[in-house]
Parts: structure tokens; sequence; C-alpha cells
């Protein structure tokens, strides 16, 4: 494993990513990530963690992020991607989580995060499974969901909790999961769980086991488990970058817009500038600017990037305060938002007048050094 990660930075990759509540992730114990973020801060590289619990388990995740980039020494710099409270339990501690990061800050962790501006998050169906059953191959997961024995004791292990583990079938539920993209069930496409398994007459745990053996668990869901006071309580954060968490979509593109994806693909930037800067008054514009560009570039290392000067990349968005906003909806995804007019991008126009040009004058980006 160092020495992909070490074939990866000499590449140009900007860092070390780990994603906690997936697989093989959630099997990784803390001593061998320590190591790769070691590897990492050798070389000046950042370490970014979904870390392994967003719900009830926040704050021992924290700390165990926390305490894996000190462990690591020297150089070690933590970006905690996409701070939320996610999930009931921990809803009004979202200034909690800000203060616990701030806290390492101040005893001299290099440690910053990132947020999207929605109160639902977006990811796999196959979370909802134990470890234990995402510790198997594809096969081998499939045909367990296929037994029956195998799916009651998933059941009791999700009205049970397992210590550690991301239970989002118990919290939010199964009301609060969405089916964004499903091969085999195109239909079922922007509705919940619940509400499907009430039609078919099935119980939702079976619902959520059928879906991920058909698409052989490859399903796209959107999870409704925040509260919108500690998503505005992150977003004032000046150090907080804002982040879309999101693919590259096309509106009508066959591959590009399938199903009912999360709305932050088009919507993330002008809502910050819409709803929480002239709506909300969360924070100021100019600080939601430096959120959107300066603090990710001088996080991740993009020389010349994120700022307007001489001799930097001609990188604008031209975009109008007074109307900027994100039209697109839990319902209505694939909408682009209002009041950005011109995109240049490394000096050439990208968009005019609110409409492409054809210009592609896009690179690939590597870490200098």
């Amino acid at each position: 494993m160092i020495r992909q990660l070490e074939a990866a930075l000499e590449a140009g990759a900007f860092g070390l990513s780990t994603g906690l509540i997936y697989a093989p992730g959630v099997h990784a114990a803390a001593a061998e990530i320590v190591e790769l973020v070691r590897t990492a801060a050798r070389r000046g590289a950042l370490y970014a963690t979904h870390m392994r619990n967003e719900a009830a388990g926040l704050f021992d995740a924290l700390d165990e992020a926390i305490d894996t980039t000190r462990a690591a020494g020297d150089g070690a710099r933590l970006q905690v991607s996409h701070l939320k409270a996610g999930a009931r339990a921990v809803w009004g501690r979202g200034a909690g989580a800000v203060e616990r990061l701030e806290h390492a800050r101040a005893a001299g962790v290099d440690v910053a995060a990132d947020q999207y501006p929605y109160t639902a998050a977006a990811t796999s169906l196959a979370v909802v499974l134990p470890p234990a059953l995402l510790a198997l191959g594809v096969d081998e997961c499939v045909a367990a969901l296929n037994d029956p024995g195998v799916r009651a004791r998933i059941s009791s292990e999700i009205e049970r909790g397992v210590s550690g583990w991301e239970n989002i079938a118990a919290d939010p539920g199964w009301a609060g999961i969405k089916i964004s993209w499903s091969a085999s069930h195109v239909d079922w496409s922007g509705r919940s769980i619940t509400a499907i398994a009430r039609e078919i007459g099935a119980d939702p745990s079976d619902v959520a086991f059928d879906i991920l053996v058909d698409d052989r668990l490859e399903t796209s869901i959107v999870i409704d488990c925040m509260d919108e006071a500690d998503v505005a309580a992150i977003l004032g954060v000046p150090w907080i970058a804002v982040c879309t968490d999101a693919e590259g979509r096309r509106p009508g593109d066959p591959i590009l817009d399938v199903g009912v994806p999360h709305p932050r693909t088009y919507g993330t930037t002008a809502r910050v500038l819409g709803r929480y800067v002239r709506g909300r008054r969360t924070l100021p514009l100019e600080t939601a600017i430096a959120k959107m560009t300066s603090v990710p570039a001088a996080r991740i290392g993009l020389v010349d990037r994120g700022v307007i000067r001489e001799g930097a990349f001609a990188y604008v968005v031209v975009f109008d305060p007074t109307t900027v906003a994100d039209k697109a909806t839990y319902d209505r995804p694939s909408v682009h938002p209002t009041g950005i007019d011109d995109v240049v991008v490394n000096g050439r126009a990208a968009v005019l007048a609110g409409r492409e040009t054809g210009q592609r004058p896009g690179r690939l980006l590597r870490r200098a050094g």
C-alpha cells in the first residue's frame, strides 16, 4: 500500500484519501492508516478522510481522524471530507463538531474541512450492510443477500446496531433513504424505500436487499439525514471550504442524466450565494467566495489558482449577486442555476451570456513538486 501511494504521489497525486464507511476502508486498522498518512506527509501531500462515522459516532470519528494525523508526525495535514452532523442522534451538534476541530487546530494539528450546503447526503445503498458482509466480494455478497437467514441476521444487526458502524437504515431509517439510480428498477428513482415497500406490500429491508442483489450492489441513494441549523453553523466558518461532492452530469444526456441525483451537482455554489449569503445572511459574500476559491485551492496546493491577480491562471466566474440562485431541487435536480453569466477557464470563455461556447480549455492538474 505504501509503494502504491508513493507511486501515485510521484505521478502527481495531491494526496491520500480514505472512505472509512466503505469497503475496504471500513476494515482498515488505525495503525495502517497512520503509516499511509506518514508516507503522504513526507511528500507534503494532504490526507482527506470520509470518516468512520458521521452519525451517532461522529465525535469518536473526529477524534480518530485527529489522532491519526497527530500520530503520523511532522507534515501531516488532515482534511475532513464533508463535515456534517449526519443523523438525528447528533442534530444540534454541528457547532460542537467545528469546536472539536478548532480545538485540534489550536493544539497544532493541521486540520481543515469541507461541506456541501444541503440537509441530504448521497452515497451507495450498500452502506446499509454490516461491515462483515462488505468484507465479501460482490458475487459472495450478492449470494449471501439471497439467503433468508442472512437477511434476518442483517435486519437484526440493523435494529441492534454494531459498534462503530454508521447505521443509516436505523437513523434516519428507510423513509429517509431515496433511490437516486437503480439500473434494474429505473422507475424507483426518486422514491423512498419505505414508499416502494408500501406500494408492493413488502418489508423495507427486503426491498433494499432485493435492489442490491438486482444491481449487484451498484445502487445510488440520497439520504435525508441533516438538520438545517447544523448546516448553517458549519457553513459560517471561514476555513471550512464549500464542496459539491458530486460527479459530472449534463441535463438530457443518456448517460450523465440518469436517475434522480442529488441537486448538489448543479446547485451547490449558487445555493451558497443565493440562499445563505443574500437570503439568510449566514455569511458575507466575500467569505463565501473565498470558501469556494482561495480556501480550497490553497488547502489542496493548487498554485496560482483560486485568486484573481496578475500572473495567476485566468479562472473567472461572473455572476449577479442580486439574482444568482440554485434551481435544482430534490425532485428536479438536473437544472442549472440562474444568475451566472460567464465562465472563463485558463483565459478562454467556456460560457458567455449563459451559453456554452464549445471551448474546452481545462487541463489535467498535478501536484507541484
